[in-house]
Protein backbone atom coordinates (compact mmCIF):
# COMPACT_ATOMS: atom_id res chain seq x y z
CA UNK A 1 0.00 0.00 0.00
CA UNK A 2 2.78 2.25 0.81
CA UNK A 3 4.44 1.61 -2.55
CA UNK A 4 1.21 2.36 -4.37
CA UNK A 5 0.99 5.63 -2.47
CA UNK A 6 4.53 6.57 -3.54
CA UNK A 7 3.76 5.71 -7.15
CA UNK A 8 0.65 7.85 -7.01
CA UNK A 9 2.59 10.82 -5.52
CA UNK A 10 5.26 10.48 -8.22
CA UNK A 11 2.63 10.60 -10.95
CA UNK A 12 1.05 13.65 -9.33
CA UNK A 13 4.46 15.46 -9.31
CA UNK A 14 5.03 14.64 -12.98
CA UNK A 15 1.55 15.88 -13.85
CA UNK A 16 2.21 19.21 -12.04
CA UNK A 17 5.52 19.64 -13.86
CA UNK A 18 3.81 19.12 -17.23
CA UNK A 19 1.17 21.73 -16.37
CA UNK A 20 3.90 24.24 -15.39
CA UNK A 21 5.74 23.64 -18.66
CA UNK A 22 2.56 24.07 -20.64
CA UNK A 23 1.73 27.27 -18.74
CA UNK A 24 5.27 28.76 -19.09
CA UNK A 25 6.71 27.70 -22.47
CA UNK A 26 10.49 27.91 -23.21
CA UNK A 27 11.67 31.39 -24.32
CA UNK A 28 12.60 31.93 -28.03
CA UNK A 29 15.92 33.82 -28.34
CA UNK A 30 15.56 34.02 -32.14
CA UNK A 31 12.49 36.25 -31.83
CA UNK A 32 14.26 38.48 -29.33
CA UNK A 33 17.26 38.99 -31.65
CA UNK A 34 14.91 39.84 -34.50
CA UNK A 35 13.25 42.53 -32.40
CA UNK A 36 16.60 43.96 -31.37
CA UNK A 37 17.73 44.10 -35.04
CA UNK A 38 14.65 45.97 -36.25
CA UNK A 39 14.77 48.34 -33.30
CA UNK A 40 18.40 49.20 -34.10
CA UNK A 41 17.70 49.53 -37.82
CA UNK A 42 14.86 51.99 -37.36
CA UNK A 43 16.90 53.90 -34.79
CA UNK A 44 19.78 54.33 -37.29
CA UNK A 45 17.37 55.37 -40.06
CA UNK A 46 15.74 57.91 -37.75
CA UNK A 47 19.08 59.36 -36.63
CA UNK A 48 20.28 59.60 -40.23
CA UNK A 49 17.13 61.42 -41.32
CA UNK A 50 17.44 63.81 -38.37
CA UNK A 51 21.11 64.42 -39.22
CA UNK A 52 20.25 65.20 -42.86
CA UNK A 53 17.54 67.64 -41.81
CA UNK A 54 19.91 69.35 -39.39
CA UNK A 55 22.67 69.54 -42.05
CA UNK A 56 20.31 71.10 -44.61
CA UNK A 57 19.09 73.61 -42.06
CA UNK A 58 22.67 74.39 -41.01
CA UNK A 59 23.78 74.96 -44.62
CA UNK A 60 20.79 77.23 -45.22
CA UNK A 61 21.63 79.14 -42.05
CA UNK A 62 25.31 79.48 -43.03
CA UNK A 63 24.36 80.65 -46.53
CA UNK A 64 21.98 83.20 -45.06
CA UNK A 65 24.74 84.55 -42.78
CA UNK A 66 27.17 84.75 -45.71
CA UNK A 67 24.64 86.70 -47.80
CA UNK A 68 24.10 89.14 -44.95
CA UNK A 69 27.88 89.62 -44.56
CA UNK A 70 28.29 90.27 -48.29
CA UNK A 71 25.41 92.77 -48.20
CA UNK A 72 26.93 94.60 -45.21
CA UNK A 73 30.35 94.64 -46.87
CA UNK A 74 28.92 96.14 -50.07
CA UNK A 75 27.11 98.76 -48.02
CA UNK A 76 30.31 99.70 -46.24
CA UNK A 77 32.26 99.83 -49.50
CA UNK A 78 29.72 102.24 -50.97
CA UNK A 79 30.07 104.69 -48.09
CA UNK A 80 32.27 107.60 -49.30
CA UNK A 81 35.60 107.50 -47.53
CA UNK A 82 37.08 110.67 -46.20
CA UNK A 83 40.61 111.35 -47.30
CA UNK A 84 43.07 110.56 -44.58
CA UNK A 85 44.72 113.71 -43.40
CA UNK A 86 48.03 113.57 -41.64
CA UNK A 87 47.97 115.72 -38.59
CA UNK A 88 50.01 118.88 -39.05
CA UNK A 89 50.40 118.44 -42.85
CA UNK A 90 48.86 121.14 -45.04
CA UNK A 91 47.90 120.40 -48.63
CA UNK A 92 49.31 123.27 -50.71
CA UNK A 93 47.26 124.64 -53.59
CA UNK A 94 50.09 125.73 -55.88
CA UNK A 95 47.78 126.97 -58.65
CA UNK A 96 45.97 129.14 -56.14
CA UNK A 97 49.32 130.43 -54.87
CA UNK A 98 50.31 131.43 -58.40
CA UNK A 99 47.08 133.39 -58.88
CA UNK A 100 47.41 135.07 -55.49
CA UNK A 101 51.08 136.01 -55.97
CA UNK A 102 50.44 137.34 -59.48
CA UNK A 103 47.57 139.46 -58.22
CA UNK A 104 49.74 140.86 -55.45
CA UNK A 105 52.63 141.62 -57.81
CA UNK A 106 50.25 143.46 -60.16
CA UNK A 107 48.98 145.68 -57.34
CA UNK A 108 52.54 146.10 -56.05
CA UNK A 109 53.69 147.73 -59.32
CA UNK A 110 50.53 149.73 -60.07
CA UNK A 111 50.07 153.41 -59.09
CA UNK A 112 49.06 156.70 -60.64
CA UNK A 113 50.00 160.41 -60.43
CA UNK A 114 47.66 161.51 -57.66
CA UNK A 115 49.02 162.93 -54.44
CA UNK A 116 47.31 160.17 -52.48
CA UNK A 117 48.68 157.42 -54.72
CA UNK A 118 50.64 155.83 -51.83
CA UNK A 119 47.52 155.60 -49.63
CA UNK A 120 45.43 154.25 -52.50
CA UNK A 121 48.07 151.59 -53.28
CA UNK A 122 48.29 150.62 -49.60
CA UNK A 123 44.55 150.03 -49.48
CA UNK A 124 44.83 147.66 -52.46
CA UNK A 125 47.76 145.79 -50.91
CA UNK A 126 46.01 145.48 -47.55
CA UNK A 127 43.93 142.48 -48.64
CA UNK A 128 47.14 140.58 -49.51
CA UNK A 129 49.34 141.40 -46.50
CA UNK A 130 49.48 139.51 -43.21
CA UNK A 131 48.41 141.44 -40.11
CA UNK A 132 51.19 143.64 -38.68
CA UNK A 133 53.11 144.05 -41.96
CA UNK A 134 54.19 147.43 -43.29
CA UNK A 135 51.23 148.72 -45.34
CA UNK A 136 53.59 149.77 -48.15
CA UNK A 137 55.05 146.20 -48.31
CA UNK A 138 58.46 147.83 -47.87
CA UNK A 139 58.16 149.83 -51.11
CA UNK A 140 57.38 153.52 -50.58
CA UNK A 141 56.22 155.31 -53.73
CA UNK A 142 55.07 158.58 -52.10
CA UNK A 143 57.99 160.56 -53.60
CA UNK A 144 57.72 159.09 -57.12
CA UNK A 145 56.42 161.39 -59.85
CA UNK A 146 55.80 158.69 -62.45
CA UNK A 147 52.83 156.38 -62.83
CA UNK A 148 53.24 152.64 -63.28
CA UNK A 149 51.10 150.12 -65.15
CA UNK A 150 51.71 146.37 -65.28
CA UNK A 151 51.75 145.03 -68.84
CA UNK A 152 52.53 141.37 -68.08
CA UNK A 153 52.72 139.22 -64.98
CA UNK A 154 53.49 135.51 -64.74
CA UNK A 155 54.93 133.08 -62.21
CA UNK A 156 58.50 132.08 -62.98
CA UNK A 157 59.24 129.73 -60.07
CA UNK A 158 57.54 128.33 -56.98
CA UNK A 159 59.04 126.40 -54.05
CA UNK A 160 57.28 125.09 -50.95
CA UNK A 161 58.38 124.34 -47.41
CA UNK A 162 55.68 123.34 -44.92
CA UNK A 163 53.05 126.08 -44.92
CA UNK A 164 55.35 128.57 -46.67
CA UNK A 165 55.59 129.17 -50.41
CA UNK A 166 58.20 131.30 -52.14
CA UNK A 167 56.82 132.46 -55.46
CA UNK A 168 59.02 134.33 -57.95
CA UNK A 169 56.85 136.47 -60.21
CA UNK A 170 58.13 138.02 -63.42
CA UNK A 171 56.55 141.48 -63.80
CA UNK A 172 56.74 143.73 -66.87
CA UNK A 173 55.57 147.29 -66.32
CA UNK A 174 55.61 150.63 -68.11
CA UNK A 175 56.37 153.98 -66.48
CA UNK A 176 54.84 157.25 -67.67
CA UNK A 177 55.23 160.84 -66.56
CA UNK A 178 53.09 163.90 -67.04
CA UNK A 179 54.61 166.66 -69.17
CA UNK A 180 53.11 170.13 -69.54
CA UNK A 181 52.80 171.10 -73.16
CA UNK A 182 50.91 174.24 -74.20
CA UNK A 183 49.27 174.62 -70.84
CA UNK A 184 48.14 170.97 -70.97
CA UNK A 185 49.46 167.89 -69.14
CA UNK A 186 50.11 164.88 -71.32
CA UNK A 187 51.44 161.42 -70.54
CA UNK A 188 54.87 160.63 -71.83
CA UNK A 189 56.61 157.27 -71.71
CA UNK A 190 59.33 157.29 -69.07
CA UNK A 191 60.62 153.74 -69.53
CA UNK A 192 59.91 150.05 -69.41
CA UNK A 193 60.69 147.92 -66.40
CA UNK A 194 61.10 144.23 -65.71
CA UNK A 195 61.49 142.68 -62.30
CA UNK A 196 61.58 139.24 -60.70
CA UNK A 197 59.74 139.72 -57.41
CA UNK A 198 60.03 137.06 -54.70
CA UNK A 199 56.76 136.84 -52.78
CA UNK A 200 56.72 134.73 -49.59
CA UNK A 201 53.27 133.36 -48.79
CA UNK A 202 51.78 131.50 -45.85
CA UNK A 203 48.77 129.23 -46.33
CA UNK A 204 46.29 127.22 -44.29
CA UNK A 205 45.51 125.06 -47.30
CA UNK A 206 42.66 127.30 -48.46
CA UNK A 207 43.78 130.92 -48.35
CA UNK A 208 47.04 132.88 -48.59
CA UNK A 209 48.73 135.89 -47.06
CA UNK A 210 52.02 137.63 -47.81
CA UNK A 211 54.07 136.87 -44.70
CA UNK A 212 57.26 138.83 -45.43
CA UNK A 213 58.24 141.91 -47.36
CA UNK A 214 58.73 141.00 -51.03
CA UNK A 215 62.11 141.59 -52.61
CA UNK A 216 63.65 141.59 -56.07
CA UNK A 217 65.93 138.78 -57.20
CA UNK A 218 68.33 138.59 -60.11
CA UNK A 219 66.86 137.70 -63.48
CA UNK A 220 67.69 134.10 -64.41
CA UNK A 221 70.78 133.83 -66.55
CA UNK A 222 70.12 132.91 -70.14
CA UNK A 223 70.61 129.28 -70.99
CA UNK A 224 73.34 128.39 -73.45
CA UNK A 225 72.40 125.58 -75.81
CA UNK A 226 73.31 124.70 -79.35
CA UNK A 227 71.20 122.40 -81.46
CA UNK A 228 73.04 119.19 -82.15
CA UNK A 229 72.72 117.90 -85.67
CA UNK A 230 72.15 114.18 -85.94
CA UNK A 231 75.38 112.57 -87.04
CA UNK A 232 75.66 109.67 -89.46
CA UNK A 233 78.55 107.52 -90.53
CA UNK A 234 80.24 109.50 -93.30
CA UNK A 235 81.55 106.28 -94.79
CA UNK A 236 77.95 105.28 -95.58
CA UNK A 237 77.13 108.47 -97.48
CA UNK A 238 75.59 107.59 -100.85
CA UNK A 239 77.39 109.34 -103.73
CA UNK A 240 76.08 107.35 -106.68
CA UNK A 241 74.35 109.94 -108.87
CA UNK A 242 71.70 107.59 -110.24
CA UNK A 243 70.72 106.36 -106.76
CA UNK A 244 70.70 109.90 -105.35
CA UNK A 245 68.51 111.15 -108.22
CA UNK A 246 66.04 108.30 -107.81
CA UNK A 247 65.74 108.89 -104.05
CA UNK A 248 65.45 112.67 -104.47
CA UNK A 249 62.65 112.29 -107.03
CA UNK A 250 60.81 109.93 -104.70
CA UNK A 251 61.12 112.30 -101.72
CA UNK A 252 59.78 115.22 -103.78
CA UNK A 253 56.83 113.07 -104.88
CA UNK A 254 56.25 111.95 -101.31
CA UNK A 255 56.19 115.49 -99.87
CA UNK A 256 53.94 116.76 -102.67
CA UNK A 257 51.48 113.96 -101.94
CA UNK A 258 51.86 114.42 -98.16
CA UNK A 259 50.48 117.97 -98.55
CA UNK A 260 47.72 117.16 -101.04
CA UNK A 261 46.51 113.62 -100.30
CA UNK A 262 44.61 112.15 -97.37
CA UNK A 263 46.19 109.98 -94.69
CA UNK A 264 44.61 106.91 -96.29
CA UNK A 265 45.94 107.83 -99.75
CA UNK A 266 49.37 108.53 -98.27
CA UNK A 267 49.55 104.96 -97.00
CA UNK A 268 50.50 103.86 -100.56
CA UNK A 269 53.90 105.50 -100.01
CA UNK A 270 54.45 104.30 -96.43
CA UNK A 271 54.64 101.15 -94.34
CA UNK A 272 53.56 102.91 -91.11
CA UNK A 273 50.93 105.47 -90.14
CA UNK A 274 52.02 108.90 -91.42
CA UNK A 275 49.69 111.85 -90.87
CA UNK A 276 48.77 113.89 -93.92
CA UNK A 277 49.64 117.62 -93.92
CA UNK A 278 46.85 118.49 -96.32
CA UNK A 279 45.36 121.89 -95.53
CA UNK A 280 48.31 122.81 -93.31
CA UNK A 281 51.28 123.17 -95.65
CA UNK A 282 51.94 123.49 -99.36
CA UNK A 283 55.14 121.84 -100.59
CA UNK A 284 57.46 124.25 -102.40
CA UNK A 285 60.81 122.53 -102.88
CA UNK A 286 63.45 120.21 -101.48
CA UNK A 287 66.31 122.50 -100.51
CA UNK A 288 68.91 120.06 -99.22
CA UNK A 289 69.20 116.29 -99.02
CA UNK A 290 71.74 113.83 -97.60
CA UNK A 291 71.43 110.08 -98.16
CA UNK A 292 73.11 107.33 -96.14
CA UNK A 293 73.15 103.60 -96.74
CA UNK A 294 71.56 101.47 -94.02
CA UNK A 295 71.36 97.73 -93.55
CA UNK A 296 67.77 97.52 -94.78
CA UNK A 297 67.57 100.63 -96.96
CA UNK A 298 68.45 104.31 -96.74
CA UNK A 299 68.41 107.12 -94.18
CA UNK A 300 67.47 110.45 -95.78
CA UNK A 301 67.93 113.89 -94.18
CA UNK A 302 66.10 116.60 -96.14
CA UNK A 303 65.17 120.27 -95.69
CA UNK A 304 61.66 120.77 -97.06
CA UNK A 305 60.57 124.29 -97.93
CA UNK A 306 56.85 124.59 -97.16
CA UNK A 307 54.30 127.39 -97.12
CA UNK A 308 52.00 127.81 -94.13
CA UNK A 309 48.61 127.94 -95.83
CA UNK A 310 47.00 129.97 -93.01
CA UNK A 311 49.58 132.79 -93.01
CA UNK A 312 51.53 132.41 -96.27
CA UNK A 313 54.82 132.28 -94.38
CA UNK A 314 57.61 130.02 -95.63
CA UNK A 315 58.62 127.23 -93.28
CA UNK A 316 61.60 124.89 -93.41
CA UNK A 317 60.80 121.39 -92.12
CA UNK A 318 63.87 119.33 -91.33
CA UNK A 319 62.91 115.72 -92.03
CA UNK A 320 64.59 112.46 -91.09
CA UNK A 321 63.24 109.53 -93.11
CA UNK A 322 63.94 105.83 -93.47
CA UNK A 323 63.37 104.34 -96.93
CA UNK A 324 63.03 100.69 -97.86
CA UNK A 325 62.29 98.86 -101.09
CA UNK A 326 58.89 97.24 -101.56
CA UNK A 327 58.51 95.35 -104.84
CA UNK A 328 61.09 97.47 -106.62
CA UNK A 329 59.65 100.78 -105.38
CA UNK A 330 60.60 103.00 -102.45
CA UNK A 331 58.33 103.42 -99.43
CA UNK A 332 58.81 105.45 -96.23
CA UNK A 333 59.05 103.17 -93.18
CA UNK A 334 59.68 106.04 -90.74
CA UNK A 335 59.69 109.84 -90.84
CA UNK A 336 60.35 112.53 -88.24
CA UNK A 337 60.27 116.30 -88.53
Amino acid sequence: MESEKKVKEKKNRERKQRRVKEQYPKKSYQGMFRKIFWLGFFSVVGMSALSIIRTVNLENWVQGIQKELVSHRETLDNIPKEEEKQEGVIVVNEEGAKVFASGFATEFYTWDYEDNKAEERSQRLKTYLAAGMDETAGYDISGIKTASKVTACEVWEITTSGDTLNVVVKVDYSLTEQVKEKEKLTDKAAGQGEGYLNVSLVTNGKGFKVKEQPYLVQAPSSMSYSMQAEESDASKLVTDEAACKEIRNFMETFFKFATTGTTEELSYYTTSDVESMKGIYEFLSLEDISIYQEEEGYRVFADCLMEDISTGAEVVLKSNSALVKDKERFVVSEINY
